[in-house]
């Protein structure tokens, strides 16, 4: 809410007509606008609402996607968990065959600037494998998978993480979770079996309570491989991974909701975000909406799988 007070010293005026001062209060307006309750934030974070989101009916098409160079390896660099803020990203750093994961951290000011270089979580790095972490809206908790088959939440302060708890009411195999604003509703990847994956749904009434596991989303199963969920701010869309059953790679989908709880539409390909005879996966929306992180193998990337960064504006 934009407040103020117009001060002036008390003297004398002579009598002024209507038109004098409605164009005073419209001068005073514009004095007050520029002292800054109506300014435009250039930061990660656009001006919306209270937890960091942006509300857009009407959003332009993904621009062409950009390798983050500052983040990329000679190994898998995939599963991009973006902080409410855009400002602090956690992904996986995998061998080769995937057979070992472990998390990293990497940070930046804003667009104008470049990531930091990553470095690994020391703390959660226990021996067992760890990949997919996912923020709750402040950026306080770090929920993420290990090889055990649990999924795992620690703490972080801004400057360490916490040791990793099992997060209880979740079925085993559970990981790669995307959450909503208010922490109270759920949406992961299941793995059934080497070759099958689905989104699941888990709700709770407060952030201490244990999750009540919702079964599966059947509206976002594609195929038998679909996974790696990213909730909007708002909570009523989502993007998924999915392979569609074919031949090629996975690609990008998306679905909405008209409201919390609701089903989803059928998911449709992302295009904008496609590569030829590439695969991509891993999607990540920004609470504002307005930055999509993803992986790709696509050609000119450092090795196997790199992240990459696609914007757009609200119209």
């Amino acid at each position: 809410m934009c407040t103020g007070t117009l001060w002036s010293a008390r003297r004398e005026q002579p009598l002024v007509t209507l038109d004098d001062l409605a164009e005073r209060i419209r001068v005073a307006l514009a004095l007050t606008m520029l002292a800054g309750c109506g300014r435009i934030r250039f930061d990660a974070v656009l001006d919306g609402g209270g937890d960091g989101s942006v509300a857009c009916t009407s959003w332009t098409s993904w621009s062409v996607p950009q390798r983050i160079s500052e983040l990329a390896s000679p190994e898998n660099d995939f599963g991009p968990a973006l902080a409410g803020d855009g400002r602090t990203v956690v992904f996986n750093r995998c061998d080769v065959d995937d057979s070992n994961c472990s998390l990293v951290i990497a940070t930046w000011q804003d667009a104008t600037s470049t990531w930091s270089t990553p470095q690994l979580i020391s703390t959660l790095d226990t021996g067992a494998s760890t990949q997919d972490g996912a923020w709750d809206a402040a950026g306080t908790r770090l929920y993420f998978g290990e090889s055990t088959g649990n999924m795992l939440v620690s703490a972080y302060g801004g400057a360490a993480f916490g040791p990793g708890n099992i997060v209880a009411g979740l079925p085993n195999e559970a990981f790669a979770a995307t959450l909503s604003s208010d922490e109270l509703e759920m949406f992961y990847t299941l793995n059934m079996s080497m070759t099958q994956n689905l989104i699941a749904r888990a709700t709770r009434t407060s952030i201490g309570d244990p999750w009540t596991d919702q079964g599966a989303v059947p509206e976002l199963a594609l195929s038998n491989d679909t996974g790696w969920p990213s909730l909007s701010s708002d909570g009523l869309t989502i993007y998924v991974e999915d392979d569609n059953d074919g031949p090629g790679p996975v690609q990008i989908y998306v679905a909405t909701r008209t409201a919390i709880g609701g089903m989803f539409t059928p998911p449709m390909q992302v295009p904008e975000l496609d590569a030829s005879n590439a695969g991509n996966g891993d999607p990540e929306i920004s609470r504002d909406g307005t930055t999509m992180l993803f992986s790709s193998d696509r050609a000119g990337g450092a090795g196997l799988a790199d992240i990459y960064r696609a914007t757009r504006t609200c119209r």
